[in-house]
């Protein structure tokens, strides 16, 4: 085999991982703080595909109010 192509090779396995090394360090560099602003718009995408619509509901029920009517006044 060609030690210059196996050199070649694992410089660029290096440079690829040291490009998702340092996308990691962003990463977590950035957890724990919430983003100010306007989400990203394949945030807000992913968000609606998993989100229930409004016929769907959320699966929560809502109590139900008594109806209290005009009470009787005895004479």
């Amino acid at each position: 085999m060609d030690v210059h192509k196996i050199l070649a090779e694992l410089y660029e396995d290096r440079d690829r991982i040291d490009a998702a090394i340092a996308a990691l360090d962003s990463i977590a560099a950035s957890t724990g703080q919430r983003r100010r602003g306007r989400p990203p718009k394949w945030l807000i995408e992913a968000r609606a595909e998993t989100a229930p619509t409004k016929h769907e509901g959320t699966g929560k029920a809502k109590p139900k109010q008594k109806k209290v009517g005009p009470q009787a006044v005895p004479f």
